[in-house]
């Protein structure tokens, strides 16, 4: 590593030059809300999620509603995200945002690996506003080494669109040629090892990812990416925190966390035993 490297001074560098100086001269950008949900309980049929006993969720969530509460705020549009993977509550939310102006984008809500992933896709995309389609962490995670899975992400790429999931980041860790994946997640992350014959088998723990902070238990990540962070030939693994979080709780619980966390990977592929993390306390955030 070079000496000249502090690792102090690189991680507040790095947060300080993702906040652009109040004073600059370029022209202020429209403000665009990119995961937003919209959905009806009201519907004769009602719908999956939210269930009725989320008292606070369980109410009307509509296009009006948002352009009345967001707009004078100065956000200029947004994406909508489905919340629930039945084909008509997918239609259901499209038909409702086709006719608001402030919507730029629907990403759909679709099972990959199903029977009627297929068709229902081919439907969709025939809508303009549709730009992909959202894959949850945990589907990833079930799904990578599932050949009908994979086959669906394919059509997914093959039709132009994208994928909407919490995180991926994607190198080779190893040094072998093929591209690695490191999915985030709530209340835990997986490292896939590419074989090199289109499949990928899951090395987190083997390469030491697979244990829980020791202060703050699990976290929910929401992002990755993979840079050389002590420039020895290895890419080293980084990675963004969001709130501690459990399923089937309402609250998320905003603490003192370890925010950025950066695995540094050795020469035998695990990462090593020291972690560097920075949280919202820290001197790089002040």
């Amino acid at each position: 590593m070079r000496q000249d490297l502090n690792r102090r001074n690189f991680l507040r560098s790095a947060a300080a030059s993702l906040v652009l100086p109040a004073a600059s001269a370029a022209p202020a950008a429209p403000v665009i809300d990119t995961h937003i949900h919209f959905y009806n309980p009201r519907r004769k049929d009602g719908i999956p999620w939210p269930p009725k006993s989320d008292t606070v969720l369980y109410k009307p969530v509509l296009p009006h509603l948002f352009a009345e509460t967001a707009g004078p705020l100065g956000v200029k549009g947004a994406v909508v995200i489905e919340a629930n993977s039945r084909p008509e509550d997918n239609q259901c939310v499209l038909d409702l945002v086709k006719k608001t102006p402030m919507i730029l984008a629907f990403v759909a809500n679709l099972e990959a690996g199903t029977e009627s992933f297929r068709a229902n896709l081919a439907a969709l995309r025939k809508d303009s506003l549709v730009r992909g389609i959202r894959l949850f962490d945990r589907k990833i995670i079930a799904g990578v080494s599932q050949p009908a899975f994979m086959e669906d992400v394919k059509r997914l790429a093959d039709a132009g669109l994208s994928r909407d999931a919490i995180g991926v980041g994607a190198g080779d860790y190893d040094n072998d040629g093929f591209t690695d994946l490191f999915v985030t997640g709530v209340n835990g992350n997986v490292l896939y090892h590419n074989n090199g014959d289109g499949t990928f088998r899951d090395v987190t723990v083997p390469a030491g990812l697979g244990g829980l902070d020791p202060k703050y238990g699990r976290m929910w990540a929401i992002a990755a990416g993979w840079f050389d962070y002590d420039n020895d030939g290895y890419l080293d693994l980084f990675v963004t925190n969001y709130v501690q979080w459990t399923a089937g709780a309402d609250g998320c619980t905003l603490v003192n966390a370890p925010y950025i966390v950066i695995r540094a990977f050795t020469k035998d592929y695990r990462t090593s035993s020291s972690t560097i993390t920075a949280t919202a306390h820290s001197p790089m955030f002040r």
